[in-house]
């Protein structure tokens, strides 16, 4: 009856809810993604550097609003309450707004409905971001179903790579073979089918409502975060000749009270990691604008089929989903037998093969510069895409880990939106370096961006190990699981669960 319990609880009832509603969405935001560059250089007629940089700030923009996301869950309607309002609700009016604006007869409505339409869609992402895998790790009593919540992280990581795969697949199509309204392409039914996503998504964390640990706001833990560093700063400079504190943080104790000037040493030691990985994060979404652009300077041509750019990205979303539970059971389990054993060695890892992808499209690119136009085969960039596909899910799905089980309980989701942070970054940096052509070859905008990196690994490297882990209070989860279980009867099923 335990063993049966124990694998029940790999998968409470919410989490089947929780994972199609992050397809839906994942579908909804990352299909906009897919689209978009090809969208802005052929319905708008920018040029393909400006495309990019459109691109990377529509990024940017989806992660860096994790931050009010994140306020948001905290203090005023939790998590559940954010993701169903702020991601399905206005990301939903966000698309409904940016199919309107694709309407050939609305072609003056094109430019200010995609702008307010990609804002409240990037708005909706930011809600998602920070409160997604917080949520998700809600339902599971950790440390006992730890490995059902790393299994559960690493799915969330198959449903968004899904969301690609079916985004790559069936939206190029469409965009080839519909038309609409007197337009060669049909854009308005590419937009509207993420409006229909939407409304399934808002049905399953609806039903999802009903088996889920649902936690009530824990207050405005960001900005109790923030304000408990600059307080201890600016108090640190003020009493330079007052008795020294064992920590520059316990300067704010007198206002913020212990145990938010514990949790924010917590959060501080893990927020050191991570300005490297503001780097490491410039790599990842470059495979759906950079190279797809690389990819139309390429033969597609596969017997009497044309594969188109835009769909060459699916190489990387279908290794994904191969690599998460190949990386979980196989790779895992053997790079621990050698120094790869915990979650910052993986991301170390990672980030290290994810450069070394870069390397490879450099050198590709310069062949593909040498040579007559189309004459050399895409196939030649499968081996960058699924080595950057191998790099990411090491990162990604470590750090996810790593950060909410070191994250104190009422500051999951402040951690996560500084994850969202870099993220953010990193996509910010490159719509920068786009925007502003640095070089006049792609081949060495790669090893640019392949160099910073191996050097923002090595400073990560040294920096992680220093690192010690904090252990989950046993005792501490045993009495909030308690708290729990006693309130499972009730419809809301608030907690605080860890």
């Amino acid at each position: 009856m335990t063993e049966i319990m124990e694998k029940a609880r790999m998968f409470p009832k919410s989490v089947p809810f929780i994972q199609i509603y992050a397809l839906c969405e994942r579908y909804s935001s990352i299909g906009v993604a897919a689209i978009l560059a090809i969208f802005i250089s052929d319905k708008i007629g920018l040029n393909e550097d400006t495309s990019t940089a459109i691109v990377h700030f529509y990024y940017f923009a989806a992660y860096i609003f994790g931050i009010p996301g994140a306020i948001i869950a905290d203090n005023f309607l939790g998590r559940f309450k954010t993701l169903l309002y702020g991601m399905s609700v206005l990301g939903g009016i966000g698309n409904v707004v940016l199919t309107i604006g694709t309407i050939e007869y609305l072609d003056y409505l094109l430019g200010p409905f995609t702008i307010i339409g990609l804002i409240l869609i990037s708005f909706g992402a930011g809600c998602l971001e920070p409160n997604l895998p917080a949520f998700s790790g809600d339902q599971y009593k950790l440390p006992l179903e730890s490995k059902g919540f790393s299994l559960c992280i690493g799915l969330l990581f198959v449903m968004q790579n899904a969301a690609r795969i079916i985004a790559l697949v069936l939206l190029p199509y469409l965009r080839s073979k519909t038309q609409c309204f007197g337009a060669a392409e049909c854009y308005p039914l590419i937009f509207g089918i993420f409006v229909m996503t939407k409304l399934i998504a808002i049905t399953s964390i609806l039903i999802c409502r009903k088996f889920a640990v649902i936690n009530l706001p824990s207050g405005n833990m960001f900005v109790k975060v923030c304000g408990c560093i600059w307080n201890a700063i600016v108090k640190k400079i003020k009493s330079k000749k007052a008795a020294k504190k064992s920590h520059w943080l316990d300067y704010s104790e007198e206002k913020y009270g212990a145990q938010i000037v514990s949790d924010t040493k917590r959060v501080v030691r893990v927020l050191g990691l991570l300005p490297p990985l503001v780097i490491v994060a410039t790599l990842y979404f470059q495979q759906a604008t950079r190279w797809v652009f690389q990819s139309r300077q390429m033969d597609g041509t596969v017997g009497n089929y044309v594969i188109k750019p835009d769909q060459v990205p699916l190489v990387n979303a279908i290794s994904v989903v191969f690599f998460v539970p190949l990386c979980e059971y196989v790779f895992n389990p053997l790079l621990s037998k050698v120094w790869i054993k915990t979650n910052l060695h993986r991301v170390i890892f990672g980030g290290v093969i994810s450069a070394t992808a870069f390397v490879v499209a450099a050198i590709i690119q310069f062949q593909v510069e040498r040579r007559e136009p189309h004459s050399m085969h895409m196939v030649w960039q499968i081996p960058q895409h699924m080595m950057l596909a191998l790099g990411e899910v090491f990162v990604y799905v470590q750090i996810l880990q790593f950060g909410y089980t070191q994250a104190p309980i009422q500051m999951k989701s402040v951690l996560q939106a500084f994850f969202s942070m870099i993220i953010g970054g990193g996509n910010l940096i490159v719509a920068l370096i786009a925007s502003n052509k640095i070089f006049d070859s792609m081949a060495y905008e790669y090893l640019m961006f392949a160099g910073i990196v191996y050097v923002a690994i090595l400073i990560f490297a040294i920096l992680a190990l220093r690192y010690k882990y904090e252990e989950i209070d046993t005792k501490k989860n045993d009495e909030i699981v308690n708290s729990v279980d006693k309130t499972n009867d009730n419809d809301e099923k608030f907690s605080t669960r860890l």
